[in-house]
């Protein structure tokens, strides 16, 4: 028990304000089950509920061994102490469970699943005794380790050292997740861009089944020229770089919940497929409205002086429909690489070549081509190139609108994140800070690794804590002030236990 107690000290799952309570055989040997659990609830559950107490003054630690938690899952005769037990541990920083069996430790995670919050449990374990509960879990991690790799063949993530799970949930964690949210609700914009001008042609056409688009285009829509994008965008997107993510575990909270998959996200981006879909259509119809017949029994434009046809027409809707989809994402893209440029742009390179070797070649094994010559007849007039620029301007704006709206007036920590990551990166050009700066170390102190704490440097006014890269000043051209200079002195935290002083100076001790 002491062992385990002082386990959680130096992972810091204790700190030294925690009040720790005991749910131990020891002390139900000295008082019945039912005082014990009165006791608790009215020590953990009661100050919660006043008002004016600080979230210092109820940091309260839980230590529960099997014995006594097998007790508490039977439902006895004095009462069920299941919602007891579990009530109390929500209401406590961390709660250590010593001396269990391997079902007791899958009967924990099972009783917290179903809790009326209906959690996402994780479940890490390095032995075979801890299989039980990583099956149990809805995520469970096994580490490699001198207890065997039973833990690891039944989980479903297996890591060589307990260390790289901060890395795997912060940072690959926070990733996937921000990945597989913009893929999912990507697709159904997309799709919903694609199908809804053609549920639209349909009042258009007397209900005839005419396709709005060409065959071809409708099969290699979602095959090729949208999907490569959407793809890499899932594999390699930074929103945020890996630094700034481990730096700043808060940032976690912004996706917690499922909060990029709820209906409302889920619908914006509906709605916003619609709107971009009635653009396509109706501006296309509403811009090359009056047409004319000529001599030849084709139609003309009569403001644009351009051959115009349902297939024209179709091909104008979707020429808009893939260029604005694939620049959507290109917006929404934060981590830009080679790869990125040569997929994207790619892609549309790859759609308009495709439409004129579609178009402008006799295919001999192709019965009739009702799209020969239209791509190119559709690109030789000028109105059409301004529509094609026009519609995509219209279909983007909303979306654009909204995005600087809400960072300029309620940004998310990752949004400040991201502005503080661009404003942090400048010229690889960096001079070492004046000799007549001084920094000046505090007992146990390791001045080779220097982080500045978020305590010290809000005192600055600044949001977030500075990055290593601020400890090199960049001169400005023809001198001026640097940048301690700039933002005066400030205090540092170091990796150690000590702090420095950074100011200008002779040495002084702290």
């Amino acid at each position: 028990m002491e062992t385990a107690a002082a386990t959680c000290y130096a992972s810091k799952l204790f700190r030294r304000s925690t009040q720790i309570l005991e749910l131990t055989k020891k002390r139900t040997e000295e008082q019945s089950l039912h005082d014990v659990m009165f006791e608790l609830s009215r020590t953990v559950l009661r100050p919660r509920s006043m008002s004016g107490l600080s979230v210092d003054c109820l940091d309260y630690g839980l230590i529960i061994d099997g014995a006594t938690l097998t007790a508490v899952l039977k439902s006895g005769p004095e009462g069920n102490y299941r919602e007891v037990f579990l009530e109390v541990s929500r209401n406590c920083s961390a709660v250590l469970c010593c001396r269990m069996a391997p079902l007791q430790k899958a009967q924990i995670v099972k009783l917290i699943k179903a809790s009326k919050e209906h959690p996402i449990t994780l479940a890490i374990g390095d032995g075979a005794n801890d299989v039980s509960m990583i099956l149990e879990a809805h995520v469970g991690i096994g580490i490699m380790g001198k207890e065997g790799r039973q833990a690891a063949r039944n989980s479903d993530y297996a890591i060589p050292k307990f260390k790289h799970l901060k890395k795997m949930l912060l940072v690959h964690g926070h990733y996937y997740y921000i990945r597989i949210a913009e893929l999912v609700q990507y697709f159904f914009y997309k799709n919903v861009c694609f199908i809804f001008p053609q549920f639209l042609f349909q009042f258009f056409c007397g209900f005839s089944q005419q396709p709005l688009y060409d065959t071809a285009y409708l099969t290699l829509y979602n095959i090729s020229f949208t999907s490569l994008p959407i793809l890499l965008y899932s594999l390699v997107e930074q929103h945020v770089s890996m630094d700034t993510l481990r730096r700043d575990p808060s940032l976690y909270k912004d996706i917690t919940k499922n909060s990029l998959l709820r209906w409302p996200v889920f619908l914006y981006w509906t709605c916003l497929g619609v709107f971009d879909a009635v653009v396509f259509f109706f501006g296309a119809y509403f811009l090359f409205d009056n047409t004319t017949f000529t001599s030849n029994g084709q139609l003309m434009t009569t403001n644009t002086q351009m051959m115009f046809g349902n297939w024209t027409f179709g091909t104008l809707v979707f020429t808009v429909l893939v260029f604005t989809v694939t620049i959507k994402l290109a917006l929404d893209t934060h981590h830009w690489t080679w790869i990125n440029h040569f997929v994207i742009w790619g892609s549309l390179l790859f759609y308009v070549i495709f439409s004129l070797l579609w178009g402008g070649i006799i295919w001999p094994f192709l019965n009739y081509q009702r799209m020969y010559y239209v791509f190119m007849q559709m690109l030789s007039s000028g109105p059409a190139w301004l529509s094609i620029i026009l519609l995509i301007t219209i279909s983007l704006l909303p979306d654009i609108i909204k995005k600087v709206l809400c960072r300029a007036m309620c940004p998310t920590p990752t949004e400040r994140a991201q502005g503080t990551e661009k404003l942090t990166r400048g010229p690889a050009d960096s001079t070492p800070l004046p000799s007549h700066y001084r920094l000046l170390k505090g007992h146990a102190a390791d001045s080779s690794r220097i982080h500045l704490g978020v305590p010290e440097t809000s005192a600055l006014g600044m949001p977030e804590p500075f990055p290593q890269k601020l400890l090199l000043a960049q001169r400005p051209k023809g001198g001026g002030p640097d940048l301690c200079s700039a933002v005066g002195p400030c205090v540092l935290r170091l990796s150690g236990a000590g702090f420095a002083y950074y100011a200008p100076g002779p040495e002084t001790s702290v």
